[in-house]
């Protein structure tokens, strides 16, 4: 940047084309710091999304800049979050010197502290140590799950559930050990 804030341009050693556009580092170092898309970078240094993506891959210095202040962003944000987790105890406030301000009354102020978060201590578990939520279901102490897939059924009930369907219009059962049962419910056999 110029004086001003003014963008600097530099004359193309070619002659022909547009100036090149300088963009201060230390300025995109702090700008990565959040995270932003090619766009905004653009938008902050009145360039093109294109100037940036083409300085990104033919610019080491550029390209450097960019990932330190990614970076950067990243780990203050996991900094923010682990105290979060661990939560903050009150804390002194105090001045440049380090010495405790007081309030009108001639104590000390406090800086109030922060309980500690479950949920963010389990979130950071799954995303920074691989822990997983696992429901594991188990048969009677502890081993496999029974499976059944037959039916007993006495056959005094099975006889009267056969009864019941026939009865309720023409619907053929087969039983074994009796005769087939007519199709036509005005004709039973």
């Amino acid at each position: 940047m110029g004086k001003n804030g003014q963008i600097k341009t530099l004359k193309n050693p070619k002659g022909g084309g547009r100036p090149k556009t300088e963009i201060d580092l230390t300025q995109l170092t702090n700008l990565c710091r959040l995270s932003p898309t090619y766009a905004e970078i653009a938008t902050f240094f009145c360039c093109s999304e294109e100037t940036i993506q083409r300085k990104i891959v033919s610019d080491e210095a550029f390209l450097t800049a960019y990932k330190k202040g990614i970076n950067d962003g990243k780990l203050h944000l996991r900094r923010l979050q682990i105290q979060t987790a661990t939560g903050r105890e009150p804390r002194l406030f105090k001045d440049n010197d380090g010495n405790a301000v007081l309030n009108a009354k001639g104590r000390p102020i406090l800086i109030e502290g922060e309980p500690p978060n479950p949920t963010m201590q389990i979130w950071l578990g799954k995303q920074l140590l691989g822990q997983v939520d696992r429901q594991e279901v188990t048969g009677k102490d502890g081993g496999p799950i029974e499976q059944r897939t037959s039916l007993s059924i006495d056959a005094t009930t099975l006889a009267s559930a056969f009864a019941i369907l026939r009865d309720a219009g023409g619907v053929r059962v087969a039983v074994p050990g009796q005769p087939e049962p007519s199709l036509d419910p005005l004709h039973p056999a």
